[in-house]
Order: structure tokens, then C-alpha cells, then sequence
């Protein structure tokens, strides 16, 4: 899982973003993977990493396919669930 977290700058302080933005400094430890999948798609393997994110609130989805030739094109989804009104 891709890190998400930044490194707070100076305009951030202010506004107290580094303060609401913490949840995406662990978010990848601490949810766990929640299914995988394994196919063949097109003659080719297929496998599929899916999990839950933010609370439950939003699905993040890896998905490598391979080729014959051994290459590995990595598509990345990141999808709300709920909308969250604050």
C-alpha cells in the first residue's frame, strides 16, 4: 500500500492542516488487507488486493495483471463508501 502521508510545510501550520490530515500518515499499517483474488484474465495472471480504508469509509483496491513476457502493470483505486458531512 502506497504511502499517503506528506511532510507538513510551512502554509500548513496555520490552518492546522498537518493536525486534520494525520489519519493519512498511518493508513496504510493500520487496516488490514481484506480479500484477494487470483485469476487468469486474458490468458494472463490476474491478482487482487483489496482493503478498507479511513474507517471503513473508503475501498482501496491493487490490481496487478501480467503479461507473458513477465512485465506487471499495477492499477491503483481509491473509492469513497460513505459520504461523510462534518
Amino acid at each position: 500500500m502506497p504511502d499517503f502521508w506528506r511532510a507538513a510545510n510551512d502554509n500548513n501550520y496555520g490552518s492546522s492542516t498537518q493536525k486534520k490530515s494525520r489519519i493519512w500518515l498511518k493508513i496504510g499499517k493500520i487496516e488490514p488487507v481484506s480479500d484477494i483474488k487470483m485469476s487468469i484474465f486474458s490468458g494472463n495472471p490476474q491478482i487482487i488486493f483489496t482493503k478498507k480504508v479511513l474507517n471503513s469509509d473508503a475501498l482501496y483496491t491493487t490490481t496487478y495483471d501480467v503479461d507473458g513476457e513477465g512485465n506487471i502493470k499495477i492499477k491503483i483505486n481509491l473509492r469513497q463508501l460513505r459520504v461523510i458531512i462534518q
